[in-house]
């Protein structure tokens, strides 16, 4: 998901600005560890990136 916005200051000249939020499936790992007092260690992870985009252009 998103949004981004362009804006022409002359007839020639065009700068934009784009946000983008990208979030992928979540993954759950287990491990054993050799310390018996911990037993079973776990976490889930879920990796998302944010980007933010910048431009300028010129129209002939």
């Amino acid at each position: 998901m998103g949004a981004g916005a362009e804006y022409a200051f002359t007839d020639h000249w065009i700068a934009g600005l784009e946000y983008r939020y990208t979030r992928f499936s979540s993954e759950d790992y287990t491990y054993p560890v050799a310390n018996r007092s911990l037993g079973i260690v776990g976490f889930s992870q879920q990796p998302s990136v944010n980007q933010v985009l910048a431009r300028i252009s010129y129209k002939f």
